[in-house]
């Protein structure tokens, strides 16, 4: 994953055009893992090189931790609608909680 900053400043033609650079990655990504598969390589489920883990920070109190999405579920660069089972969150006796990434495909690729 990448870790730039992408410019707050941009256009929303230019915002479009990175989400859809993202997706190209991230369907990139889905490519090579079923190549390295189709290959009989197998990889740990937190190992594989080919996932688009979401690298957006949560919102507070737990800004400094990443979301936890093990990977971008969504249409064309859309929102993230992978859900997936939050450790972190607070556990009032049902277990963890269920969250719901959200986040576009650049917080998939790009470390933001």
């Amino acid at each position: 994953m990448s870790q730039i900053r992408i410019p707050d400043n941009l256009t929303e033609d230019q915002a479009d055009a990175i989400e859809r650079a993202a997706y190209g990655i991230i369907q990139a990504y889905e490519q090579a893992s079923q190549i390295a598969k189709d290959a009989g390589i197998e990889f740990e489920p937190d190992a594989s090189p080919f996932v688009s883990r979401c690298g957006a920070r949560l919102p507070p109190p737990r800004q400094d931790e990443f979301c936890h999405c093990p990977g971008y579920k969504g249409v064309d660069g859309s929102s993230c609608v992978n859900s997936y089972l939050d450790f972190g969150a607070a556990d009032f006796g049902e277990g963890p909680s269920r969250r719901t990434c959200g986040h576009k495909a650049s917080r998939h690729v790009i470390q933001i």
